[in-house]
């Protein structure tokens, strides 16, 4: 009796928790205050929704009205995030596709220097791995649920955008000549490069020593 009582206790417990990664809330679903300027030099300000997969942007300005631009309308634009409680910052820039095209996307900017890093948000469904039928979102392997997931691209000097692969080899190879010093600063400050903020210290430290 026991054994069956722990049993539906984990069971609660794990619907729980998937439940609530099922439901996460991510920036793009939400309207932040912002500013949008045009490559026609107007900018119009208002509430921002934005999806980077589509690579469009709404605005509904302060009477109601509601506007769509595209990454070839917009220069750049700007949201005080909700969710995030930040300000950041995107830029519509281009970038090449294999069939050597320019193309307009939007990035965010992280941060800019030496080496600009630019980043786009982007969503994977996983599977929890574990089957009940009174969850929702039910795969074939059991629940799903939605991560985000971080692409990062360099600013190059031809204002190109490229693609940087999320490995250590690749990332400090941008450092060229001083890589080496730039891996002794990784070890002593016990960083591993596992996420955004430990990618972001790294280039900050480099755009500040090598200006």
């Amino acid at each position: 009796m026991k054994k069956i009582f722990y049993i539906s206790v984990f069971t609660f417990l794990l619907q729980l928790i998937v439940g609530s990664l099922i439901a996460q809330n991510f920036s793009k679903e939400y309207w932040h205050k912002g500013e949008v300027y045009l490559f026609t030099e107007e900018s119009v300000k208002g509430s921002i929704r934005y999806d980077l997969d589509q690579n469009n942007i709404t605005i509904r300005t302060t009477d109601n009205k509601l506007h769509s631009y595209n990454a070839s309308q917009v220069e750049q634009f700007w949201i005080q995030d909700e969710l995030q409680k930040r300000v950041r910052y995107f830029y519509a820039l281009p970038q090449l596709t294999k069939n050597d095209y320019r193309v307009l996307y939007f990035f965010e900017l992280l941060t800019e220097g030496k080496i600009t890093l630019l980043c786009r948000e982007s969503f994977v469904v996983k599977q929890t791995g574990y089957y009940s039928p009174t969850m929702r979102g039910i795969g074939a392997n059991g629940g799903s649920y939605v991560v985000q997931e971080d692409d990062y691209f360099v600013l190059n000097n031809e204002g190109n955008v490229i693609d940087v692969e999320e490995n250590r080899e690749t990332i400090m190879s941008l450092f060229g000549a001083k890589k080496d010093v730039m891996e002794l600063y990784l070890i002593d400050h016990n960083n591993k490069l596992r996420n955004r903020e430990d990618l972001l210290k790294l280039i900050r430290y480099y755009n500040e020593v090598y200006k």
